[in-house]
């Protein structure tokens, strides 16, 4: 007769794991957190490692095994097309400044914009554009840039006590400026839309794993009230 064993039931709460997920300092701060409160409840012996994101990340599913990860998250402007992605939500670029900008009212017009000083985030040397520098040239605002930094709250910090302004994620300046002396302001009229939409990426063959299935979905579950 044959012998058949059966699986042992999958139990998140019962789970020991290490999920590496490689994202942005952004999601880091406004997104990772709300996942790992749910973590708490449902599954309290997993650890979530989080790693800087590469520009080179995108080479799926070589770059994440390279990096030891499981997951990648990132503007889906910058997925691979070879391999599986889902949509985790929208966001908008706000500006921020020093809360005791010496010149800057409560508004900010494009005339405004065009002249000031930026504090500019990129990634890498030779990566993706930042996901502002397009809309940004075609609205004819052409960045002087005394000081460009690869991580959003950087540069958010770097405006305090500064005339500059850096453009950043609007869900991480309105988290920044609860603590910092800043101000968000909305981007003026006659601007182009600075709106992107963050995506979940992974390898196929890793969902092969049933508590890496249950982690995305997870996460996914999450997104959708973000």
């Amino acid at each position: 007769d044959t012998i058949v064993h059966a699986q042992p039931e999958f139990s998140p709460r019962h789970m020991r794991r290490e999920f590496v997920v490689l994202c942005s300092d952004y999601i880091a701060e406004t997104f990772i957190p709300r996942v790992m409160r749910v973590l708490a409840e449902e599954a309290p012996d997993v650890v979530i490692s989080v790693r800087p994101l590469e520009a080179s990340v995108t080479l799926l599913p070589e770059g994440l095994a390279r990096r030891g990860a499981h997951f990648c998250i990132l503007p889906s402007e910058h997925c691979s097309a070879l391999h599986p992605r889902a949509h985790l939500f929208h966001e908008r670029f706000s500006a921020v400044v020093w809360r005791d900008h010496p010149t800057l009212g409560d508004t900010l017009t494009l005339d405004r914009l065009r002249d000031m000083s930026h504090v500019a985030v990129q990634f890498s040397d030779n990566g993706p554009d930042a996901l502002d520098a397009k809309p940004l040239a075609l609205s004819g605002v052409m960045r002087r840039t005394p000081v460009v930094v690869d991580q959003f709250a950087l540069a958010a910090q770097l405006v305090v006590g500064t005339p500059y302004i850096a453009l950043i994620p609007n869900r991480l300046g309105c988290l920044w400026a609860k603590s910092l002396p800043l101000r968000v302001l909305e981007l003026p009229q006659g601007t182009r839309d600075i709106e992107f939409d963050e995506a979940l990426q992974w390898s196929e063959a890793q969902l092969d794993d049933p508590p890496l299935r249950w982690f995305r979905d997870k996460m996914l579950e999450v997104a959708r009230d973000h």
